[in-house]
């Protein structure tokens, strides 16, 4: 897999620019379509209860739902959240890594989304191979 690395803030007053939902939004119907496995996650807004419950049980959550409650969040700090393309698949196909409330990194076996990421965002670096 190739990755990106996203940073969050804006260049002009350093404010948050974007967060979780608009990444999982610029992935597109894939994103959706996916079983997602969150580990390790730090966040806060409404819905931070309920995917730290998700998180820390191991459970996995449909991609609908993710979006949904990563809409109710302002802030992911930290965490490691797993698309797979079904129940059955061992490997995943793209993860999310939120780094210290500061970046996203952004690893995908699909290289059309990575360059769909890369339009979406401006603050955009390639992680090394």
């Amino acid at each position: 897999m190739r990755g990106i690395e996203i940073w969050v803030h804006s260049q002009t007053d350093n404010a948050l620019a974007f967060d979780l939902v608009d990444i999982l939004r610029a992935i597109g119907p894939q994103a959706e379509q996916s079983i997602w496995k969150i580990e390790g996650l730090e966040c806060f807004g409404d819905a931070a209860e309920l995917l730290h419950d998700i998180s820390d049980n191991g459970r996995t959550i449909d991609g609908k739902k993710l979006v949904r409650l990563a809409d109710q969040v302002y802030q992911t700090i930290d965490g490691y959240i797993s698309g797979y393309r079904n129940d059955t698949d061992e490997q995943p196909w793209i993860i999310v890594r939120a780094v210290d409330g500061t970046s996203f990194d952004v690893e995908c076996a699909d290289p059309v989304v990575l360059d769909r990421l890369r339009q979406r965002f401006n603050t955009v670096t390639d992680l090394p191979s």
